[in-house]
């Protein structure tokens, strides 16, 4: 898995040899099963690796210079050289020497050296001069660290295995965070699901320093609070900066660069924008539960006069890949997600892939900007946390499932996400809930979605670009909600396919107005009809029958696949399902009552990971 490795040792009395063979076994499970390369260096006591793709621009290095004693691990890519070369007194640097920028940087600035980065990265860097090591993560935490401490060393990787690679590191779930993903979907905090691995926060720095560890946030979202109302001129400026940002990008990668195409809104603005810089540009559908259908996405393509491929997903695609995404994402996604393993390797035409991920969370979601301004703030928290994507394992589901413990994970999850919620520092409830979303959600899904993206392609989100974050911070709650200003900007970018709707429901995009409206109305009537029965939302919408169907997926395709990893004995016998609770969510879906796609989704990934990571159970030769 892309990213870095190490340690550094704290006990004296602590082998060359041993070190050495840990950071190597450390190298080859992050780098087992995928076409990955792995560097390393050893040097008193501070070992330090690097995993990146075969040929990728992803830039890892390693870098060691005897003379100032500083050694460098550095995964990712700086975006804006030239204007950190800038805030420099050593101005004979190349702006194409990553290495030195970074190096002159910390000489320079010591512990903030990361605050003007812009670009996913993260590193390690170990000062003998100052005996001070430190692990950063970019101001988003695109490339994510976990680390960990024993009574020998601090360990970091970006991977969990990397560090179970030490067993001094005891094999022990979490309950806690068991607890936030069954409540939320996600983990929620600096937990992980191994008791004792940590996951750096977004925008951190980890120091350790004379014995001691500390976290220092060099970064943090802050949005306006004054201003209202909706400025037009600002849409000119975004649409700029959004052009800016994909330019740069595509100078930096070259022309052998394509792009995701949904046919949302996010997809399609990148899309747009990338295709006047790069003629034929190479667009991908998937179509994984995105709202856009194949018949948008491809008249897209046509007007833009790209080349358009639509990346076909097995109907098994569980059952062959299940066990390669939880050894990815370990454990903190549902099996449905491992869709980036069957599609991954049929996008052979590019090596670089822009990906408009999660763009609401950057310009806002469709949420009126004065419906809760009288509303207490306990009020609303209870509003927010009642929110949809709470759900999954709610009420007589979760009951049957997991017994009394449902109440203890839900009343300690509550209490933690309640404290976090209102200690935000943001008064208006729609940054409140936009900062809940960036620092919380946001990090953890990028991990999720990129880690497995990353191993084929090198997948790059440009709207999660420094420029455009601090552009959006400084937008008011109602330039953002229903992405008003978003959608200005989208016209002037993109005008002649800036209208065309997400969605047609099955229907061809010359259909007319009126089609399309009744269409919809019965689409949705659908959905209220046979919310309860096992029809995912495109079986319910789509009427020319090529969306991919996730429930039926399960049910038929890879249903025995999953009867048999969660009805198993190691399964039951482990406890931590109640197997009769499963076998009816299992007879329930399989038989058409209703529909529980996520749920067995996460309960097979859960029961991977504790085979894979607690049990050590072998994954293709290797076990953790």
């Amino acid at each position: 898995m892309i990213g870095i490795y190490g340690f550094i040792n704290s006990g004296s009395d602590v082998e060359q040899g041993e070190s050495e063979a840990l950071l190597e076994k450390m190298g080859q499970v992050l780098s087992h099963h995928f076409p990955l390369i792995t560097k390393s260096i050893f040097n008193n006591n501070i070992g330090l690796g690097v995993v990146n793709r075969n040929n990728s621009k992803n830039n890892g290095f390693l870098y060691s210079e005897k003379e100032s004693d500083i050694s460098i691990a550095f995964s990712g890519i700086i975006y804006n050289n030239t204007e950190l070369m800038k805030e420099l007194e050593n101005s004979n640097l190349d702006p194409s020497d990553q290495m030195g920028i970074l190096i002159e940087l910390y000489r320079e600035k010591g512990i903030d050296f990361a605050r003007n980065i812009n670009g996913p990265f993260s590193c390690a860097i170990w000062d003998g001069k100052n005996k001070r090591f430190i692990i950063a993560v970019d101001r988003h935490s695109h490339r994510h660290v976990f680390y960990s401490i024993t009574k020998d060393r601090l360990l970091f990787a970006s991977r969990i295995k990397g560090i179970l690679q030490d067993s001094a590191v005891e094999r022990k779930l979490d309950e806690k965070t068991f607890g936030h993903i069954v409540n939320i979907g996600y983990p929620f905090g600096d937990g992980t699901l191994i008791e004792g691995i940590k996951w750096l926060p977004y925008g951190c720095l980890l120091i350790f320093e004379n014995g001691a560890t500390r976290i220092y946030r060099y970064y943090d979202y802050v949005y306006q609070e004054e201003a209202r109302g909706v400025r037009r001129d600002k849409a000119v400026v975004l649409s700029d900066t959004i052009t800016k940002v994909i330019e740069r990008i595509i100078n930096k990668y070259g022309c052998n660069t394509g792009a995701f195409l949904s046919g949302g809104m996010d997809s399609r603005t990148i899309a747009g924008v990338a295709s006047k810089m790069i003629k034929g540009i190479d667009v991908y559908n998937h179509l994984t539960g995105h709202p856009g259908d194949i018949e948008i996405s491809k008249w897209i393509a046509d007007r833009l006069g790209a080349r358009y491929h639509y990346l076909k997903l097995e109907e098994d695609y569980i059952a062959k890949h299940a066990l390669e995404q939880v050894w990815v994402s370990e454990g903190m996604v549902d099996t449905t997600c491992s869709h980036f393993y069957s599609i991954g390797p049929q996008i052979k035409e590019v090596d670089t892939i822009l990906d408009g991920l999660e763009g609401r969370v950057i310009f806002g979601y469709y949420l009126n900007p004065r419906k809760f301004e009288n509303t207490s703030i306990n009020r609303y928290f209870d509003i927010f946390y009642s929110h949809r994507w709470l759900k999954y394992f709610n009420g007589e589901i979760g009951e049957e499932i997991f017994g009394s413990k449902l109440k203890e994970y839900k009343e300690s999850s509550r209490e933690e996400i309640r404290d976090y919620f209102l200690n935000i520092p943001q008064e208006h409830y729609l940054n409140r809930w936009h900062y809940f979303y960036k620092t919380t959600y946001l990090p953890k899904y990028l991990k999720f979605s990129l880690s497995g993206m990353n191993l084929f392609n090198n997948i790059v989100t440009p709207y999660y670009d420094n420029e455009i974050i601090d552009f959006m911070l400084n937008t008011t709650p109602e330039e953002r909600a229903y992405k008003r200003l978003y959608r200005m900007a989208m016209k002037l970018l993109i005008p002649d396919i800036a209208n065309i709707p997400s969605n047609w429901y099955g229907l061809k995009p010359s259909s007319g107005e009126i089609e399309l409206f009744t269409k919809r109305i019965f689409a949705k009537l659908d959905v209220v009809l046979n919310r309860k029965r096992a029809k995912s939302l495109s079986r319910t919408l789509y009427s020319n029958g090529r969306i991919f169907d996730y429930a039926m997926s399960i049910s038929k395709n890879c249903r025995d696949f999953i009867t048999k990893t969660l009805m198993s004995k190691r399964c039951q016998d482990r406890g931590i399902f109640n197997p009769e609770g499963v076998k009816k969510l299992l007879w329930e879906h399989n038989h058409g009552i209703r529909e529980h796609t996520k749920r067995i989704g996460y309960l097979t990934a859960l029961e991977l990971f504790f085979r894979l990571f607690i049990d050590g159970e072998d994954f293709n030769g290797l076990s953790i």
